[in-house]
């Protein structure tokens, strides 16, 4: 567990909820946030992406009224059939969550975020600062 500051807010203790090798997914409760961190480990196939998009629908349902933070900014770059094809399954599960930001580190990143995000009608917001993102997401619950 770890102690995190956001804006606005008081300390607050965050939960690993899922961790592989791609991903990192943390809870917090206080501020019913759910944070998933992409690292930079490449995938081989989508079978480990189709597994995190299971594990973000598992939280989902059980926490139906949570903000989602895609944090993206390590991820590499992708846009093959099959990565697009998984991309489009989470982007349907993403849509579910009372709202989404995706945190991305170059304009590059975010212009792909944005594409996706058009072509599959989501409604997510993409940002390049951390603290803006947070601040989006918790004021869903102000």
């Amino acid at each position: 567990m770890s102690d995190t500051d956001a804006p606005g807010t008081n300390q607050r203790m965050e939960k690993i909820v899922y961790s592989d090798d791609f991903i990192v997914a943390v809870e917090d409760p206080s501020a019913r946030l759910f944070r998933v961190t992409r690292n930079a480990t490449p995938y081989i196939n989508t079978d480990s992406l189709l597994k995190q998009i299971d594990v973000v629908r598992d939280y989902l349902r059980d926490h139906p009224k949570h903000t989602l933070l895609l944090d993206m900014r390590n991820a590499p770059l992708r846009n093959d059939p099959a990565f697009e094809a998984a991309a489009h399954e989470m982007g349907q599960v993403t849509r579910r969550f009372h709202r989404t930001a995706v945190l991305v580190r170059t304009a590059v990143g975010g212009l792909q975020a944005r594409r996706m995000q058009r072509e599959r009608g989501s409604n997510n917001r993409v940002f390049d600062d951390e603290a803006a993102a947070i601040a989006y997401l918790l004021e869903a619950h102000a």
